[in-house]
């Protein structure tokens, strides 16, 4: 399949596919344009190529199928949640927030139609390419932000910072900024468990290589070391309780099932002396020390499980107050986009909006994707399979401390990737079966 460029000249899908998935990850760790309409470079990116993919459609009208089953489960989420909006009335809506919510769930539904779209003409190779190509552009520019990240704290780079921070203007007082005050460092990203769902997202991607591969190379172990650094800084929970033991445990399965316990313990050796290191240069350096090591030291009463979950659960807190409200209120239909946040749990967040039916229809994306995961394996795309239900598990936890599918720059990686396995996972298994009836037919 080839596109006509306005010279007249064509390029083929592979490379323009190259190109979209390219700049839709490098946006995701870009700055906000126009800081005070929320405009960040992903939106441009995405959108722009949202509108390229509608008017090459109208032409071709070739699309893949495959993604039929989350289009539609998006999009009865947005017309419900949507039409709740207009004919439920929370008392605190205003015009900003509930533009703010309508995007957060139709960027993943953009990105979905611009990868089917993407897709629909390329090979297993070259989508295998892709799966490799993001999880590595991914890994090298989040390991550039923990340079970066490492940097400011020696210079001052709020400055820049604000920039990928600010939401509606440079003068307000961000997350990041009052993460920063208790040392918790994020780089570009504006909350903690922002780049704590990034670097632990960074982590299984890691492990997804590294297992395709012969051996661990010096750069490999130093990418690494890097995503283990900025997600210790962030002392993001999402990071220490879910991405890094997730990742451990991706190794670990690899290294049983696949008969390369050397290969995958050297990928543990990295962690235990990086860890070590870390525990010895920054304990007197870094301000940030005391409120990591609350985590894992008990100290005036308090446990890990109150340091996990804070007052997050208690009867005093916003998530509580917010789920008894509307349960109380609108438990069918919650009260549209808009309704007063931060949500602090992503099954929260389709609640409030869109009541018990928009709750319902977010977990059928994940028993979907499971699906796909479970039913569409083979033994050529194991690893795939496999990964794509790390995934899968890092998300499911991770929702219980905030949005993570509709959440600010991760969602648009986890959503491409997310269609490149599946499409990677489908093409592999009818083309096992294929292969299987051909040879029954021979034999």
């Amino acid at each position: 399949m080839r596109l006509l460029e306005p010279t007249g000249r064509y390029f083929s899908m592979k490379r323009y596919s190259k190109l979209t998935l390219a700049l839709m990850i490098v946006a995701a760790f870009g700055p906000y344009i126009i800081p005070y309409l929320g405009i960040r470079l992903e939106h441009i990116v995405i959108y722009t190529f949202l509108i390229i993919t509608l008017i090459y459609y109208t032409k071709a009208y070739r699309i893949s199928t495959y993604f039929l089953p989350f289009v539609f489960i998006w999009l009865t989420i947005i017309l419900w949640t949507g039409t709740v909006t207009f004919f439920i009335d929370s008392g605190y809506r205003n015009y900003y927030a509930v533009i703010a919510g309508f995007e957060n769930y139709f960027q993943p539904l953009a990105i979905i139609f611009i990868m089917a779209f993407l897709l629909c003409a390329l090979g297993k190779q070259d989508i295998k390419g892709h799966i490799v190509g993001v999880s590595y552009l991914a890994i090298i520019l989040l390991a550039l932000n923990s340079v970066w990240n490492l940097t400011g704290m020696i210079v001052d780079l709020m400055p820049v910072n604000i920039y990928f921070w600010a939401g509606r203007g440079a003068d307000i007082s961000t997350v990041a900024q009052r993460a920063s005050i208790l040392g918790r460092y994020t780089g570009i990203f504006n909350q903690p468990i922002e780049a704590g769902l990034m670097y632990s997202l960074g982590l299984l991607l890691w492990a997804y290589i590294v297992s395709s591969k012969d051996k661990i190379r010096a750069r490999d172990a130093l990418l690494l070391i890097l995503l283990i650094i900025n997600g210790l800084l962030s002392v993001s929970k999402v990071f220490l309780f879910g991405g890094l033991p997730l990742f451990i445990a991706y190794i670990i399965h690899e290294s049983i099932h696949k008969n390369s316990f050397i290969k995958h313990l050297k990928s543990l050796i990295i962690i235990v002396p990086t860890v070590y290191l870390l525990n010895i240069l920054l304990s007197n350096y870094w301000r940030g020390y005391d409120y990591l090591m609350r985590f894992f030291i008990e100290s005036n009463g308090d446990n890990l499980a109150t340091g996990l979950l804070g007052t997050r659960y208690s009867s005093e807190t916003t998530v509580m107050r917010n789920f008894e409200q509307t349960w109380a209120e609108s438990p069918f239909y919650g009260f549209g986009f808009g309704a007063h946040g931060p949500f602090d749990n992503g099954y929260l967040e389709f609640f409030m909006q869109g009541g018990v039916l928009a709750l319902l229809l977010s977990c059928l994306l994940f028993v979907v994707l499971l699906y796909y995961a479970v039913q569409y394996r083979s033994k050529e795309s194991r690893l795939e399979a496999k990964t794509l239900i790390w995934l899968q598990l890092l998300v499911i936890g991770a929702s219980l401390g905030g949005s993570t599918i509709t959440a600010n720059r991760f969602s648009v990686l986890f959503w491409v990737l997310v269609c490149l396995f599946v499409k990677y996972l489908i093409d592999k298994k009818k083309q096992f079966l294929h292969d299987n009836n051909e040879f029954q037919e021979a034999s």
